[in-house]
C-alpha cells in the first residue's frame, strides 16, 4: 500500500514538472524574476483571501446571480515582475447544482489574474485575463490546462505573451 502512494506521488509530481517546462517562450525572454519562499508563501496565503472577494464582487454584479458557491481557492502559481507587478493562476472550487457529472455537484474554475502590490505587501487585483478553464473532473486537469494556455497559447495569438515571457510586463494588458 505504501509502495502504490509512493508510486502515485512520483507519477503526480512527474505531471507536475512536466506541464512547468512546456512553453513556448524562447529562453531569452523567460522570466527569472526570484521571490524567498516565505514571500511566496505569505502571498500565496494573502491571495486566497484577495482572489475569492474578487470573484465575489465581480459575481455580484452579475444578471442573474450565478447559483454556484466557492467552497475554497488554490493559488497554483503566481509569476512576479522585476517591480510591484504580479500574475497568479487560481483554482476554485465550487459547489454547482448545474453540474450533473458528478454527485456533489462540484466544479472547478481556473483562471488567470494580474495584480499589483504595494510597500506595505497589500495585494490588489487590477484585472482579470481573458481565458478560464472549467471541469467537473480533478483540479489537475484545471492546473494542466492553465499553464497550457497562459504558458504556451497566449505566446502562439499576435500581440500577446505568455505569462512567463518577461515582454508580457510591459504590455497592453497592464494598461
Amino acid at each position: 500500500m505504501k509502495s502504490l502512494r509512493v508510486i502515485t506521488v512520483l507519477l503526480l509530481l512527474a505531471i507536475v514538472v512536466s506541464c512547468i517546462e512546456k512553453t513556448s517562450t524562447s529562453e531569452e525572454y523567460l522570466n527569472k524574476n526570484k521571490v524567498s519562499q516565505e514571500t511566496y508563501l505569505s502571498d500565496t496565503n494573502i491571495l486566497r483571501n484577495v482572489v475569492a472577494s474578487y470573484i465575489d464582487s465581480t459575481n455580484k454584479t452579475r444578471k442573474p446571480k450565478p447559483k454556484s458557491k466557492i467552497l475554497s481557492i488554490e493559488i497554483d502559481t503566481i509569476f512576479y515582475s522585476s517591480n510591484s507587478k504580479m500574475a497568479l493562476l487560481y483554482v476554485s472550487k465550487n459547489k454547482n447544482p448545474y453540474v450533473v457529472e458528478n454527485k456533489d455537484s462540484i466544479q472547478f474554475i481556473g483562471g488567470c489574474l494580474i495584480a499589483i502590490k504595494d510597500q506595505n505587501n497589500s495585494i490588489k487585483i487590477v484585472d482579470k485575463l481573458k481565458y478560464i478553464t472549467t471541469t467537473s473532473e480533478i483540479p489537475n486537469k484545471i492546473s494542466r490546462d492553465l499553464r497550457l494556455m497562459y504558458l504556451r497559447e497566449m505566446g502562439y495569438v499576435e500581440g500577446k505573451y505568455n505569462i512567463n515571457d518577461n515582454r508580457f510586463w510591459e504590455s497592453d494588458v497592464w494598461k
